[in-house]
């Protein structure tokens, strides 16, 4: 298709028109307690959605995503002037104001979890546009800036919190990541706050209603935790704890990429057993007086970084692995770990 094409210029004057009809219908309107005109917040959903690679009939929903919910315009309008598909995006979209707004929003979560590819892409983009503003305003006015919504912080945390679960897949999409991924970092910029303790051992972060989680360490994985944050505890921003957590991800894998190295650990002899652990370049080997037990490279990768996030990174492996199956109950739990991991041993 050419810049030329037929369908090209009728699909750019469709969305032209599009653009005027919203200004007109969204004249005078403000963005909530700004003086911005209104009209900026469709174009932004607009810009959004272009560089998503949205369809043509998708981006003149975003322009229009607000008609009937804030002006006098009915689907049957948009239908006549632009399509009935981009009638029935923007009436997916729209909620019912008649309702009360956790009904409401309560609704939009649920019609987005179970709406298609193209439905969500037109959610995504104006959630993102909406999140990008409040977090502009966040952090310049702080708390204060939701005194210009009908629902308080908490609730607002809640809301975008089941939007990203809802439109979680289109995270996986090329064309969607960069969208998702920024409305995640938005999010946890106005609703996430992080704390790392003194020793520099244990990080946490909590949402603004009430769920935390907890890293350790040594341990790549979030654990959800009960906790208050102390005085003691050190404030992050966001982007210092991603980079804390990023470094402790590469000193975990150090770790599991030195427990690598060839090796031979004895582990137990008794009980009329003998058991020990061998470590060679393409994987590792169980063996007792009847049987060797190899695992292949990529499940002793598996397995040791298991033993790693059990015991944390600063014990020498041979110390971990002696603690773990230096018994006679040894073999029994080395068979025990490879059963939860769905190695096969």
């Amino acid at each position: 298709m050419t810049y030329t094409d037929e369908q090209v210029l009728r699909d750019n004057a469709r969305l032209n028109q599009a653009i005027i009809f919203a200004a007109e219908r969204h004249a005078n309107q403000l963005r909530k307690g700004t003086a911005l005109p209104y009209i900026l917040h469709p174009l932004e959903t607009l810009q959004i959605l272009s560089n998503m690679q949205a369809d043509r009939n998708v981006q003149i929903a975003g322009v229009l995503h607000d008609v009937l919910e804030d002006t006098d315009t009915t689907a049957e309008e948009i239908a006549s002037l632009f399509g009935e598909d981009v009638a029935a995006l923007v009436s997916h979209h729209s909620e019912d104001k008649s309702k009360s707004w956790a009904e409401r929003k309560t609704t939009a979560i649920l019609a987005a979890k179970n709406a298609d590819d193209r439905v969500k892409m037109l959610i995504l983009a104006d959630k993102l546009s909406n999140l990008r503003s409040i977090a502009r305003d966040y952090a310049a006015l702080g708390d204060d800036v939701w005194a210009r919504f009908n629902a308080p912080k908490e609730k607002q945390a809640w809301y975008y919190n089941g939007m990203l679960d809802a439109l979680s897949d289109l995270q996986d999409y090329t064309e969607t990541a960069a969208a998702y991924r920024e409305l995640t970092e938005c999010y946890k910029d106005v609703f996430v706050i992080y704390r790392i303790t003194p020793d520099y051992e244990k990080l946490y972060q909590a949402n603004t209603f009430g769920e935390a989680y907890c890293l350790t360490k040594g341990n790549p994985q979030w654990m959800p935790v009960n906790y208050r944050f102390r005085n003691n505890d050190i404030p992050l921003t966001r982007k210092e704890a991603e980079t804390l957590e990023e470094r402790w991800y590469d000193l975990f894998l150090s770790a599991v990429e030195s427990d690598l190295q060839d090796g031979t650990y004895p582990l137990f002899t008794g009980a009329g057993q003998n058991l020990s652990i061998t470590l060679e370049q393409y994987g590792l080997t169980f063996r007792n007086d009847r049987e060797s037990i190899a695992l292949n490279e990529d499940d002793t990768y598996i397995f040791l970084s298991q033993l790693r996030m059990m015991h944390g990174i600063y014990a020498p492996l041979g110390q971990i692995l002696m603690q773990t199956f230096g018994n006679a109950n040894g073999e029994a739990m080395f068979r025990s770990i490879c059963a939860q991991l769905g190695i096969m041993a």
